[in-house]
């Protein structure tokens, strides 16, 4: 009785652990590009918070450059908009 409930027990427990197989794919991630970017407005920021969440700033002359965070970016007078993620 005993190999019966371990039996059980270990096909339940690999069921369980096992990955679901929805049959599909993820969708894939949309380059930086492709993204919306968020435009930098006036007033320009005088003082940012130190928190790391990597923005891709575009600047007037057409050049990108990975900032620290959106409010970062955007305290460079240079930069017009930005995007999630380093560039």
């Amino acid at each position: 009785m005993r190999e019966i409930v371990f039996v059980l027990f270990a096909a339940a427990v690999a069921l369980g652990c096992a990955p679901p197989d929805l049959g599909r794919r993820p969708a894939p991630l949309l380059p930086q590009l492709a993204q919306t970017a968020t435009g930098c407005t006036e007033p320009r920021p005088q003082m940012c918070a130190q928190v790391y969440q990597p923005v891709c700033g575009t600047r007037r002359d057409g050049t990108r450059q990975t900032y620290g965070n959106a409010c970062s970016a955007c305290a460079d007078a240079n930069v017009v908009s930005h995007v999630p993620g380093p560039c």
